[in-house]
């Protein structure tokens, strides 16, 4: 595939340039910026809008996330992710679905575990993948987790385990 354009066309002015990451979902490319706006382009290039739910300056997206034509998943640095949904409407084509709970904001005694080698307040994630109803992630302690990001249960969603066993670093 070669590119077709070199920026976005008829982007409004207020929109930030400062891009953080991007994802090709269902023909269309999701940007995300620093300052927590979430847009939609086009494959021409053309800008389409801000999604009226991007999540703000308060969260950094690090990383996207396609989840098939379902929607997508954003993350930040800290350990926070958030599900998108597609709504199939045109003035919101996709919506917050959920705000999946972090391993800092958990109270089993593994969690606490973890918090205290991370030694941080928040709960900084390296790197992370998503396969089937699950995302992998590598904490900054070197940790592997897995944590279910869709379930038949709601209350299924955002459980975390262990990928590998707990270990001393």
């Amino acid at each position: 595939m070669s590119p077709t354009h070199e920026k976005l066309i008829k982007k409004d002015l207020q929109v930030s340039t400062h891009y953080s990451t991007h994802a090709w979902i269902d023909k269309r490319l999701i940007v995300c910026s620093v300052v927590g706006d979430i847009f939609l382009v086009e494959m021409n290039g053309e800008f389409k809008m801000i999604l009226p739910s991007s999540p703000g300056p308060s969260f950094r997206t690090k990383m996207i996330f396609a989840k098939g034509q379902d929607g997508f998943i954003i993350a930040d640095d800290s350990g926070k992710f958030k599900i998108y949904l597609n709504t199939g409407e045109p003035k919101q084509p996709y919506a917050l679905f959920k705000n999946l709970p972090t391993v800092a904001d958990m109270e089993e005694p593994w969690a606490n575990f973890l918090k205290k080698l991370e030694n941080e307040p928040n709960f900084p994630i390296v790197g992370a993948s998503v396969y089937g109803d699950y995302i992998y992630y590598t904490t900054k302690s070197k940790q592997l987790l897995k944590m279910r990001h869709t379930a038949e249960k709601q209350d299924e969603i955002g459980k975390f385990s262990f990928l590998v066993s707990p270990f001393h670093s």
